[in-house]
């Protein structure tokens, strides 16, 4: 059982969800479900639920899946975020390939 939708991922992680996660969402929520139900020590999030006498996952527990959902989508090398931003006649533009580099000489 999907205990989040890619709307509430979408809204959780305060973002639009990228192509490869939307691709992906049924197999990421999966792994996020499962990465969840060991971090709170339960085989499974419906033991949870029936063990709390709960219906639904409350929203706490919904934004850690989201970010679980969000951590994959990292591991998986996924793009996230702005590349370049112009506003009125100032631009700046992001090369992830510079970033490694610098972070390559600070590591030295």
């Amino acid at each position: 059982m999907a205990y989040l939708t890619q709307s509430e991922a979408s809204k959780l992680l305060g973002r639009s969800l990228t192509a490869s996660e939307v691709n992906a969402f049924d197999e990421w929520e999966e792994i996020a479900e499962s990465r969840l139900s060991d971090l709170l020590c339960v085989a499974s999030l419906a033991d949870l639920l029936t063990a709390l006498g709960l219906q639904v996952l409350p929203t706490e527990l919904k934004l850690v899946l989201a970010r679980f959902f969000g951590g994959i989508s990292t591991e998986n090398g996924v793009e996230i975020g702005v590349t370049s931003k112009k506003v009125e006649d100032f631009s700046i533009t992001y090369d992830e390939k510079e970033r490694n580099n610098v972070l390559k000489c600070i590591k030295k």
